[in-house]
């Protein structure tokens, strides 16, 4: 399935609609899921704002309604703006840049199939690449792969899941509190990681142990697991 070029990008998907579909559940059991746009449909319309005050943050919170007028979180002047993200292959864009170019993106797809009041998210910008890609953009996902920027895309991915992960992270820390997910993760990291020596030997770069180690950096967390030990050199500096 690893050779199946747009398998990333199905990943991806998934892995996000998982984490908007489980807020869609604290309100309503009985959603059918088997039809996706489902869940996406009753999360935008009914919790993303709520939810937006609290746990999504940029970009997540980001979304396109007809009729709404919304200031850009851009706005407020922070010392990460200066810097370039995503930079290669795209060339010199700057995140405000980016920004708009995402916000084109979510009304194009408004314009195409909404109905009045529907509101669409990054949850959608994925639905509609995850379509693309498995049926329609076949070759062109095996030209970016041949030329090697599938790399870049796929990185790009990685991004958006390592961010999400560390929302649902940050949720289950402020629920179950610091005792209980320490519990967890070290389950976690005990019968996965740390018996697995392959993986084991990747310590530094797995995205749990990345996201751990911030969040006991910053002092969310103030203990680490039992037999949280790296294999070799540190390859992580917090600032």
């Amino acid at each position: 399935m690893q050779l199946f070029p747009s398998w990333k990008i199905i990943k991806t998907y998934y892995s996000v609609y998982s984490f908007f579909t489980a807020f869609v559940f604290t309100e309503n059991r009985d959603l059918q899921t088997k039809e996706h746009r489902k869940s996406s449909v009753y999360f935008n319309r009914h919790q993303l704002m709520k939810y937006s005050e609290q746990i999504l943050r940029f970009p997540f919170n980001i979304y396109y309604k007809k009729g709404s007028r919304i200031k850009s979180y851009l706005d407020i002047n922070k010392y990460e703006w200066r810097y370039k993200y995503a930079q290669c292959p795209r060339g010199d864009k700057t995140i405000f840049e980016l920004e708009k170019d995402y916000r084109y993106d979510l009304k194009k797809i408004f314009s195409i199939e909404a109905k009045k009041d529907d509101i669409f998210t990054i949850l959608d910008v994925l639905f509609k690449f995850r379509i693309w890609s498995n049926y329609q953009g076949i070759e062109t996902i095996t030209r970016l792969k041949q030329g090697h920027l599938l790399l870049f895309l796929e990185r790009n991915l990685y991004t958006i899941n390592f961010f999400t992960a560390g929302i649902a992270e940050l949720v289950a820390i402020s629920l179950f509190g610091e005792k209980e997910f320490n519990e967890l993760f070290q389950e976690f990291y005990l019968e996965y990681i740390r018996d697995n020596e392959p993986l084991y030997e990747k310590w530094y770069r797995i995205p749990q142990i990345i996201r751990y180690r911030i969040y006991n950096h910053i002092k969310i967390l103030n203990t680490i697991p039992k037999d949280f030990i790296p294999p070799n050199e540190d390859e992580l500096h917090l600032i």
